[in-house]
């Protein structure tokens, strides 16, 4: 049994939320390592093992699947937000062009064609845009990604499953756009890496074919999957007793009506 631990009270702003939303209150609770790997479908790649690494915008969660089951899992309290902080503190801008940088400048690695380049950093009407070199920004961006990936493969380690890793690793979630992200991941857990996106999803447009929807997608699945478990459990004996009686007590009222 893999336990995976969660804050109550943050847990329960969700479901309110979604009740709100919805108008109804949700069935099941799902950890979004267990929905990325359902909503990439590697059912097949669970047993060599695989780490599913998903790369959001607040935190960093991740899985391995090996053999039947979820083995390990963790969550990181860091994500891109804190690349878009780190650009931020560094280059004395605001969080919002900081933002901007992350989605137009970034890379996960500092390229050769970098040097020498600069990147503009737009202020506003009427007020002169600043001008950083690029491979400073790339640099900043790969320090705290390195980071985040050494954290995780040092949590691996720590816990004996780093070997277990036959089918690689898959990264999802927005961060999993940035340029070169699979290259500084595979040199940090030497096995191969991919960008995870969403599998056999029919009529879906192609900007949102994204590793950003992969989660969305599983929770879809999981619940479909749910719900065909709940079709087909047997009912407690008390109460089946009961559903036959009615059946039954039906079947008579309609034959004395023949």
């Amino acid at each position: 049994i893999h336990t995976i631990h969660a804050d109550r009270n943050r847990l329960q702003s969700n479901l309110n939320l979604v009740n709100d939303v919805l108008g109804r209150e949700p069935d099941e609770v799902v950890f979004t390592g267990i929905a990325d790997f359902y909503g990439l479908e590697l059912i097949h790649e669970a047993r060599p093992g695989v780490l599913v690494l998903s790369l959001g915008a607040g935190v960093t969660t991740y899985v391995l699947f090996h053999s039947n089951g979820c083995h390990h899992s963790g969550v990181l309290g860091v994500g891109m937000e804190h690349v878009a902080n780190d650009l931020s503190v560094g280059l004395g801008i605001s969080m919002q062009r900081a933002r901007e940088l992350v989605r137009t400048a970034v890379s996960a690695l500092r390229s050769l064609e970098a040097t020498g380049r600069q990147v503009e950093v737009p202020m506003g009407i009427g007020r002169e845009p600043l001008r950083f070199p690029l491979a400073t920004v790339q640099e900043i961006a790969e320090l705290r990604l390195r980071e985040i990936f050494e954290v995780v493969r040092e949590d691996l380690e720590h816990h004996e499953v780093l070997s277990h890793l036959g089918h690689g690793v898959t990264i999802s979630g927005g961060g999993a756009l940035i340029p070169r992200l699979n290259e500084l991941a595979q040199s940090v857990f030497g096995t191969p890496v991919r960008t995870g996106y969403p599998v056999n999803v029919t009529g879906l447009e192609e900007k949102f074919y994204s590793p950003r929807l992969v989660t969305p997608v599983g929770l879809c699945r999981v619940g479909e999957m749910m719900g065909r478990i709940s079709e087909h459990t047997p009912l407690p004996l008390g109460q089946q007793l009961q559903e036959d009686l009615r059946s039954l007590w039906q079947k008579m009222r309609e034959g004395v009506r023949l």
